[in-house]
């Protein structure tokens, strides 16, 4: 048997080159009456005109810098807070939780990334319909914490969702001199060994 492997190759955007563009203009410079002139000008009707040619070249150099302004805007990758690993979202933080409805802000909490996933469900209409599923964690650092999780199709949507949420599900932990691990804990589970220690 014959086997094929196939790879998957990274979609390659494609450049708007209308972009930032108006209906009408050229580098030739013509006035159109409804496009980039306007109709009536002082009670007369316009005809075809001509753009100055130093007029022209300042707008066109004025493009070509907000075209590249955008590319480097779109270039630029946003640096998130290292987690756990290097590629993860696991242990990102994400900040303290969206003041509520009612004013209250929640200025000494602090929410981690426990999970990020992607999920997917099989509808009828749609078929394989794609989801972020996000588990967050909030705390104060003082005894109270609490998780939750958060769907949506977009990724930032689906962990302020969890982030919000978690807020309301908080639980406050016993501890003992500032400590929620009184003394150092080691077992194991078939083949994997656990330990936590005191820090």
């Amino acid at each position: 048997t014959l086997f094929r492997s196939c790879k998957r190759t990274k979609r390659k955007l494609k450049k708007d080159l209308n972009r930032g563009q108006s209906l009408g203009e050229g580098r030739s410079g013509f006035l159109w009456p409804g496009l980039n002139a306007p109709v009536l000008k002082s009670g007369t009707v316009q005809s075809v005109g001509k753009r100055d040619p130093v007029q022209l070249v300042e707008m066109q150099s004025e493009l070509i810098r907000q075209r590249d302004a955008w590319d480097k805007k779109r270039k630029a990758r946003v640096k998130r807070e290292r987690g756990w690993t290097g590629r993860s979202w696991g242990g990102v933080s994400l900040g303290p939780p969206d003041p509520g409805p009612n004013g209250e802000t929640y200025e000494d909490f602090d929410s981690r990334v426990i999970e990020l996933k992607n999920v997917f469900n099989m509808t009828a209409k749609e078929g394989r319909k794609k989801s972020v599923s996000a588990l967050v964690v909030v705390g104060n650092g003082n005894g109270a914490a609490g998780f939750a999780i958060g769907k949506a199709s977009e990724r930032t949507v689906a962990l302020r969702k969890a982030k919000n949420r978690a807020i309301h599900y908080l639980h406050y932990i016993e501890r003992y001199q500032d400590h929620t691990i009184y003394h150092d804990i080691s077992t194991k589970f078939m083949k994997t060994n656990l330990k936590i220690g005191r820090a």
